[in-house]
């Protein structure tokens, strides 16, 4: 799954692989995720794409907003490395699909400042909304949401 689209990150719980694993494909579960499962693996078949805003799997109780953050990214893959009193989790996400709902949006934004043709406006309204844009679909509903809720499920 490695490309220019995916972002790793590690996290470390006092559990043992067992009971990490388990809690992990909980999680994937409650989030509507298809995955399989190896001794030291976990890897995503399909991640959820509501194709409407009232499909109950665009939404999560898991998290203050509300929404599921599986649905912003195509993959997932969790490896899980014992070490002597801990297990260290190498989370990848592979993030295309965010990609692709961030050139959505830059193509609504581009059209929308296209509108604002006095001036410089319409150019500072698309850069501004642009990295607005960028920070909110790939920081936060791609990347931040999803690392909070495994590391909120490995404290609980």
């Amino acid at each position: 799954m490695k490309s220019y689209t995916s972002k790793f990150f590690n996290l470390l719980t006092n559990k043992s692989i067992e009971e990490t694993s388990e809690i992990l494909s909980d999680l994937l579960e409650y989030e509507n995720v298809k995955y399989k499962k190896t001794a030291n693996e976990i890897f995503s078949l399909s991640t959820p794409f509501p194709f409407f805003n009232f499909d109950r799997r665009a939404y999560s109780r898991r998290n203050w907003v509300g929404i599921n953050p599986f649905v912003y990214i195509s993959g997932i893959k969790i490896i899980l490395k014992s070490r002597e009193n801990f297990t260290a989790l190498t989370i990848e996400l592979d993030r295309m699909r965010s990609y692709a709902i961030l050139v959505c949006f830059l193509i609504f934004i581009g059209i929308s400042a296209v509108n604002f043709s006095n001036g410089g406006f319409g150019f500072l309204f698309f850069s501004t909304s642009s990295v607005l844009a960028y920070f909110a679909v790939l920081y936060f509903l791609s990347y931040k949401l999803i690392k909070d809720e495994i590391d909120k499920a490995m404290k609980a």
